[in-house]
């Protein structure tokens, strides 16, 4: 069946060597791993829950829905039937269960959580490849219960201390950073409400374009944002067009014309580009990267690695998330709004860019350690996290 596949030996070998390389690196920077079943209740990906577009492509037939009966005293005895999917991503689940954990008071807060699962999507078949399957793996980590935009440092941080990891050096990632408040700002201004999954869906195409993603999609992307957005006044236009036809990803020229409404959003993008450029690590400010308009809440980002023999689009992503844990937690005197960033790697996009860029090309001894304890280690403050954390004087 296309997009299942058997993996024997090499291909194997390698996937092992980069789990275990991501593992020992997020584990001894103060990260508990946690596992979710492969089947979760439909209801957990809900419109209501995750909103209409949770990720981009996204389509109720692009899930692997069935039900799943329990049987009493004999296979005769039906005692309910419960409608599930294949899990199609990690952060949902891990925030169901997260809301059931608040709700018995079985977790204290903040809590930095990382994961290697198995996913799966019912793909279009004209669109499967090497690395993009039914059935893939995802690499993540989540820090839940923490407001602070350290947060989205951090991850930015083990994001490029995972390439590192492997070779990739810092010079050579670009992360594509976006606060979809402008975007969900501008929607609500336009009175653009009932068409804002088409259009976010138009310019998470056109990060990609610009990404070098399949960019002979230029052209008709540009057409269906002309003809979306064809009946506003020539002031509306003129932030939309900021949008999209931003250049060089600078967003000063974009805060001009957004006004006053705005300027905190672009204040807070400019401030994060800048206190990372002193560390060299390129922040890329795309405000066409929105991912969910319903599912994140402010920042949200793509990364990207430009190497020597490639470039390589859309590695990982993520974005911060600070509504989605409150639509599972059930009891009332429970604080409605829990905090949350996180990321995760495409693990068949990781591996492909690490075959390319050769680091596969010699023998490496991995060497684990295991503690054994539920005390978690705070190891996650070095020279990024200090040199950022003055910059935006925190």
């Amino acid at each position: 069946m296309q997009g299942f596949d058997e993996f024997v030996g090499v291909k194997l070998e390698k996937a092992d060597f980069v789990s275990r390389v991501l593992t020992d690196l997020v584990r001894h920077t103060g990260y508990q791993q946690i596992a979710i079943p492969v089947v979760e209740r439909a209801s957990s990906f809900s419109e209501e829950v995750v909103g209409e577009s949770p990720w981009p492509g996204f389509s109720e037939e692009g899930c692997f829905h069935f039900e799943i009966k329990d049987y009493g005293k004999s296979y005769d005895d039906v005692v309910a039937t419960h409608r599930v999917l294949l899990v199609p991503e990690g952060t949902t689940s891990i925030t169901r269960w997260l809301g059931n954990a608040l709700d018995h008071r079985g977790v204290e807060l903040p809590l930095r959580v990382f994961y290697y699962l198995k996913c799966f999507r019912n793909e279009l078949i004209s669109s499967l490849s090497d690395v993009k399957r039914r059935e893939f793996a995802q690499f993540g980590t989540e820090i839940m219960g923490d407001d602070s935009i350290m947060s989205e440092v951090e991850t930015i941080r083990i994001i490029i201390l995972a390439l590192e990891s492997f070779g990739i050096t810092r010079d050579t990632v670009h992360v594509r950073f976006n606060d979809i408040s402008v975007f969900n700002m501008l929607v609500e201004e336009s009175g653009l409400e009932d068409r804002r999954v088409p259009i976010k869906e138009q310019l998470d195409s056109l990060a990609g374009v610009k990404a070098g993603k399949r960019p002979e999609r230029y052209d008709q992307i540009i057409a269906t944002l002309d003809h979306e957005l064809a009946h506003l006044s020539d002031e509306l236009r003129e932030k939309w067009d900021a949008i999209i036809f931003q250049r060089d990803y600078s967003v000063e020229s974009a805060a001009r014309v957004f006004g006053d409404a705005y300027e905190e959003h672009f204040r807070n993008l400019v401030s994060i580009r800048e206190a990372f450029a002193l560390c060299d690590i390129q922040i890329d400010l795309d405000l066409c990267v929105i991912r969910s308009h319903q599912y994140y809440t402010s920042m949200s980002f793509e990364v990207d690695v430009i190497g020597a023999h490639g470039k390589y689009a859309e590695i990982a992503g993520g974005g911060r998330y600070d509504r989605l844990v409150s639509s599972f937690i059930c009891d009332e005197s429970t604080t409605e709004i829990v905090p949350c960033v996180g990321f995760a790697f495409g693990m068949e996009r990781f591996i492909e860019l690490l075959d390319s860029e050769g680091a596969f090309d010699r023998p490496v001894t991995v060497t684990s350690r295991f503690d054994f304890t539920d005390d978690v280690r705070n190891t996650s403050s070095d020279s990024i996290m200090e040199t950022v954390r003055k910059a935006l004087s925190l």
